[in-house]
């Protein structure tokens, strides 16, 4: 696995996530593998997979005549929550041995989900937030409850517009003039 990400680092090995392009659209299905590096004998239970998407906003607003206050205005809403337990390591095989293992996984994205977006205006006065974003989650719950994770985010690209070369737009406006 090389050069390793140290977030993806635990105590006895690694835990990484890869999706095979670096943006989708909504609707695209998403190939990758979870990497999995053992280095001592882990106790897994199971695998778990988790597709986040959430949305926030935020900005400051004053309010009041004589008595100015600024107060902060916050919003978010969950997009999309997926989880699901994609394996399940058999007890009856005792601890997973050390070795690497390779994981592949697919999943598509819902239609009509909004494009990412990070957004941040501290230049204007009330300081503008916005934020969409997607996550990949891939976790280890291991027998003794200890947990190994890895997130990777996911980019979403709006659909590209389709280009007509037949269209035609006109607009008639007549001039006016000032003289003095």
């Amino acid at each position: 696995m090389g050069n390793i990400d140290s977030r993806a680092a635990f105590n006895g090995g690694y835990l990484y996530v890869k999706a095979d392009k670096e943006y989708y659209y909504a609707g695209d299905v998403v190939y990758g593998k979870i990497y999995i590096r053992c280095e001592v004998p882990m106790q897994a239970k199971h695998l778990e997979v988790r597709l986040k998407g959430k949305e926030k906003m935020s900005f400051w607003r004053t309010t009041g005549g004589k008595n100015k206050r600024r107060h902060k205005v916050k919003t978010s809403k969950m997009l999309i929550n997926f989880r699901a337990v994609c394996h399940t390591f058999d007890p009856a095989l005792g601890p997973l041995p050390p070795g690497d293992y390779t994981i592949p996984f697919e999943f598509t994205l819902p239609l009509g989900m909004p494009a990412s977006i990070m957004y941040h205006n501290i230049n204007h006065h009330d300081m503008p937030k916005a934020v969409v974003k997607y996550s990949f989650k891939a976790k280890i719950v291991n027998h003794d409850k200890s947990i190994l994770k890895y997130k990777q985010l996911i980019v979403v690209h709006e659909p590209p517009v389709a280009f007509n070369p037949e269209t035609v737009a006109s607009q008639i406006v007549p001039i006016k003039s000032c003289c003095c």
